[in-house]
């Protein structure tokens, strides 16, 4: 294979563990050189079996496929190859190797089936390449290593992620760098352990993860042009140049409807009314969509978002008293969202959860549509008129608020594995102290 392959990605290639992550700002190769490693192994050794992760096999095609189409042509190496579509793999005959598309968010795909029931190919998994790691669920990242077992290859099961660095509320951090707390270094690979038991065995078993960080910096091959846009992230969008350029934790999303530049803190008042607003949802396993409970109040100049709740809520019981937790009487008026036949179910969940009879007063269900509020809303942000406590983004809870807030750009182009709740909740909330008469703003128009 004849590549250009950088300097400071040659570890991977010697590399024997199980896991390769590789974090890197916009242009810093770091796409290019996990798929080079795919089809390195993938023509060197008998039966290998990859798996090419993303949400959608779209994205894979988009990606993982055309990059190794790429990466196969400029090294003199696309006669070893197939790029098969419908579905979308990649062959290597002479080896019997395979690369095999995966969308976590695509239940039907066939490969999702093999995985999850047990079907035929399961044994065959070697190994898998998940690019933009921080966007899949981490319940899929669960599954594929446990299913990436087989040693038909003769060789160590490995699988390999490729990230922008995500928010530190995100499971990669949270999982592997002491909750976002710690970083890399730049260049040098940084190899930790993780320690797990062997029931079996009754032995202690330790598996290494070895992380390259790396940004534009490190890619001589990157045209000056393109690392002087880079660059001028700086000035136009900072929150994309920390992850995108820096490479550091941060969020690579700047908001279509909430932008960073738009937050504001101050002191909430202690004399002001509002409202409870709950966009409620269920994740009995503790995954997918959060609830999301914006407590709003207004001294007719300003909004001010005295708390939020966003998090997976796996009973109704738990949600209930969470609402018990958040009213007072200055904080009577409760909204749920009603759409989707919630009313129903939500009043038999909150009748059964025996909180209902500590609410100040009764749930009042909403058929808010959230494109149709949510100018209102971008309005009063862009104005610095919706104010959050101070110190309310360094907390946990209001990370994660503001992360889903400049992550939404609408209901209908905000990613799928995007969380929309809060923003939901938040312009809902706005609509709420509207309609109860609580808010007759000076100078919103």
């Amino acid at each position: 294979m004849q590549l250009r392959l950088l300097k400071v990605y040659r570890p991977i290639w010697d590399w024997g563990e199980r896991y390769v992550q590789l974090i890197g700002g916009y242009g810093s190769g770091k796409s290019f050189h996990a798929v080079a490693l795919m089809l390195t192994k993938m023509v060197s050794n008998r039966n290998v079996h990859f798996l090419m992760v993303r949400n959608t096999i779209k994205a894979v095609a988009e990606s993982i496929w055309d990059e190794a189409k790429h990466v196969a042509e400029v090294g003199g190496i696309s006669h070893h190859f197939k790029f098969l579509k419908n579905p979308y793999r990649i062959l290597c005959p002479r080896t019997n190797s395979r690369a095999t598309a995966f969308g976590c968010m695509e239940g039907s795909n066939s490969e999702f089936g093999s995985l999850t029931k047990g079907k035929k190919g399961v044994a065959e998994i070697t190994d898998a390449i998940i690019d933009e790691a921080d966007e899949i669920p981490e319940y899929f990242f669960d599954l594929i290593d446990g299913r990436c077992r087989s040693s038909i290859s003769g060789q160590p099961n490995q699988i390999i992620l490729c990230y922008n660095p995500p928010i530190k509320q995100n499971w990669i951090p949270q999982r592997w760098f002491k909750k976002g707390s710690f970083m890399p270094e730049f260049k040098s690979p940084y190899i930790f352990e993780n320690k797990s038991f062997d029931a079996r065995t009754k032995k202690e078993i330790i598996s290494k993860t070895l992380v390259i960080r790396t940004n534009y910096l490190h890619n001589k091959h990157l045209p000056p042009q393109t690392a002087a846009i880079y660059e001028g992230y700086k000035k136009t969008n900072y929150d994309m140049y920390l992850a995108g350029v820096k490479a550091e934790w941060g969020s690579k999303f700047r908001g279509v409807y909430f932008s960073p530049s738009g937050y504001k803190e101050g002191v909430i008042p202690d004399d002001i009314r509002g409202v409870i607003y709950c966009d409620p949802n269920l994740a009995k396993k503790g995954k997918g969509d959060t609830t999301a409970i914006v407590k709003a109040g207004t001294d007719h100049d300003f909004i001010y978002i005295k708390d939020v709740f966003v998090k997976n809520t796996t009973k109704g019981s738990d949600l209930a008293h969470q609402i018990t937790l958040m009213q007072d009487d200055d904080f009577r008026y409760i909204g749920f969202d009603g759409n989707m036949g919630q009313e129903g179910m939500w009043s038999e969940i909150i009748a059964l959860s025996g909180y209902e009879k500590e609410l100040i007063s009764n749930i009042e269900y909403k058929k808010y549509h959230t494109n149709e509020l949510v100018k209102t809303a971008q309005y009063l942000w862009d104005s610095g008129k919706i104010i959050f406590p101070v110190g309310f983004k360094d907390t946990l809870m209001g990370e994660a608020f503001l992360e889903q807030l400049y992550a939404f750009a609408g209901k209908t182009n905000t990613k799928k594995n995007q969380h929309d709740d809060a923003p939901d909740a938040l312009c809902c909330a706005i609509q709420f102290l509207f309609e109860k008469g609580i808010t007759f703003m000076r100078n919103i128009i």
